[in-house]
């Protein structure tokens, strides 16, 4: 399964602008929407997606002074770099990362220059609350112009776009599980950290650095914000600067490298998933399942006792199938282990029959699913499974 990459990328609007006219074409409270003429989109689905993603980002770092200016397409971004590309319409390409493996982009900010071919805003190639929330964060430190590390940037647009969609609510958990495994498996140098701690947005890179300033970015605000989950992001950002910012950086190398190696330590301790996912015994079904949700990527037997524990006593349809899913998909990246392997078809599976949803799409997709599975896979499990993304895909 491939990955999808929500990535800053400034100078993208160079070409997105230029080679087509975007028009406004619905006004929100907050956020406008701009099209093209050539790509006609699903406007009442960037509505459901932008709608919770916009509240949720306003409640953590306040409200948005001016409209949001929101370029919707469907499509994706072909990067020459990690801060050049243009916007493609339908399949976007697939973007092979050195040493890490296939990406897809499908978002990106804009700060602009106030030019028509440098038009300021976000940039959606599909209706996703994940997406809309990351970009979001970074139209609003645009809009308070304020240019933290690019680390920190990406780092907090990666925190805040952790989650899930809830009734129409977009819930945020924070452990974002395929940066703690991709950074472990990774393990950066002290050369390579101090160069990502030092890398600035308004400067080529690589795709391969734009991805890992995204993960080690997570990792540390992460930490930061672990530690002190009540402060906000502004404090953090004070935390983030004290640490390994750019005076920091400048004045004492090895000092900053020392501090954000001993961050980047604590939250890829093997113990942290395990930890986080207590928020499985959350009262509140919504932090349930914005924890469930992507606990795929890590297919290990503690993960898998984990989750069939919560399944065990789940009363939520909507996160049981997420739980179930998830486990599902597990195996196919490491082995649970025969025993769980047995608990699975017993304990969990069986619940994919009729799991009961609100929508009915996603009761079918279910259904198949375990139709699917029974018949050890296949196309119609894929197909299941992406009708199921949102209970998943991070």
């Amino acid at each position: 399964m491939h990955r999808r990459l929500a990535a800053m990328i400034v100078a993208c609007a160079l070409l997105a602008g230029g080679c087509s006219a975007w028009k406004q074409r619905q006004q929100f409270d907050g956020w406008t929407l701009w099209t093209r003429d050539e790509a006609p989109i699903d406007g009442a689905a960037f509505e459901r997606a932008l709608e919770p993603a916009f509240a949720a980002i306003e409640r953590e770092m306040g409200p948005f002074e001016k409209s949001v200016a929101v370029h919707a397409w469907s499509g994706g971004v072909e990067l020459e770099s990690g801060v050049r590309g243009r916007v493609v319409d339908g399949e976007e390409p697939l973007l092979e990362v050195p040493g890490m493996g296939p990406a897809r982009v499908r978002a990106f900010h804009s700060r602009g220059d106030g030019s028509p071919f440098s038009r300021g805003g976000i940039y959606l190639g599909e209706a996703e609350a994940s997406a809309a929330a990351h970009e979001l964060v970074h139209a609003r430190l645009a809009e308070l112009e304020l240019t933290p590390p690019l680390w920190f940037e990406e780092g907090l647009a990666s925190l805040y776009s952790d989650g899930a969609l809830v009734d129409g609510a977009w819930v945020i958990d924070g452990f974002a599980f395929w940066p703690w495994k991709e950074l472990r498996a990774q393990r950066l140098s002290d050369a390579e950290l101090g160069d990502l701690l030092a890398l600035d947005g308004g400067r080529d890179h690589s795709l391969r650095e734009n991805l890992l300033v995204h993960f080690l970015g997570w990792a540390l605000v992460f930490d930061i914000a672990r530690a002190a989950p009540e402060a906000g992001w502004r404090a953090w950002l004070e935390t983030a600067l004290e640490n390994c910012g750019p005076e920091v950086l400048a004045r004492d190398r090895t000092a900053a490298v020392a501090q954000a190696r001993a961050a980047l330590e604590r939250t890829l301790d093997p113990t942290t998933p395990l930890s986080w996912l207590k928020r499985l015994d959350s009262p509140d079904p919504g932090v349930r399942l914005a924890a469930a949700r992507g606990t795929w990527k890590l297919a290990t037997p503690e993960i898998g006792d984990r989750l069939l524990a919560a399944i065990a006593k789940e009363t939520d349809r909507e996160v049981r199938t997420a739980l179930v899913v998830n486990l599902l998909i597990g195996p196919g990246q490491t082995r649970y282990g025969w025993q769980n392997w047995w608990r699975m078809r017993r304990e969990a599976i069986p619940h994919l029959r009729e799991p009961g949803l609100d929508d009915p799409l996603e009761t079918e997709a279910a259904a198949r699913l375990y139709s699917a599975w029974r018949g050890r896979g296949g196309k119609d499990a894929q197909e299941a499974l992406r009708a199921l993304r949102r209970l998943w895909e991070e």
